[in-house]
């Protein structure tokens, strides 16, 4: 399925709305592998703050899983970032501070994406707590997963609180 293969492409280069269209236009089927298309989805929907259908999404994502017996390492760290996200838009920075402390070391080597975002939330609730020290060590662990994507998003994020670091010390 052409949308299968560029689902990710389209939500990391900032198309989440461009993806959403075309799901809309969809009929998606329950099949294996089916959580790999929603992941993307649900990321669109967290992007345009749609929390709730986002939460819906993720919601299906997990009962998907469940049912596997091999639910990968991958998809639960997915999940998980994209958990994290939503509660960093909340203002959640306990549940927040709680994913990132589950996966921070955890994420697999194939998930850059998930690297780089997990590492903007842990700089995010690094200058919640005025640990601007914490802010320049998560933005390395940024940097680096974002050298492994083309992803101006996650770059923007790094820079953003970077610069907030920098203003509040």
């Amino acid at each position: 399925n052409l949308l299968e293969m560029h689902a990710d492409d389209l939500m990391q280069q900032g198309y989440s709305s461009v993806l959403i269209s075309l799901v809309n236009r969809l009929t998606l089927q329950s099949s294996a592998g089916a959580e790999r298309i929603l992941v993307p989805i649900a990321w669109a929907q967290i992007l345009n703050y749609n929390l709730e259908e986002a939460n819906l999404i993720i919601e299906s994502i997990v009962n998907i899983i469940n049912t596997q017996d091999d639910a990968s390492l991958e998809i639960q760290a997915k999940v998980d970032t994209m958990r994290c996200t939503i509660f960093s838009y909340q203002e959640n920075i306990y549940e927040c501070e709680l994913l990132l402390n589950r996966w921070q070391d955890r994420i697999p080597d194939t998930c850059n994406f998930e690297k780089a975002v997990m590492a903007n939330l842990c700089s995010y609730v690094a200058i919640n707590h005025f640990d601007f020290h914490k802010v320049s060590q998560c933005q390395k662990i940024a940097t680096d997963a974002r050298l492994e994507l083309n992803s101006h998003g996650a770059e923007i994020y790094g820079l953003l609180f970077s610069g907030m670091a920098y203003a509040r010390q």
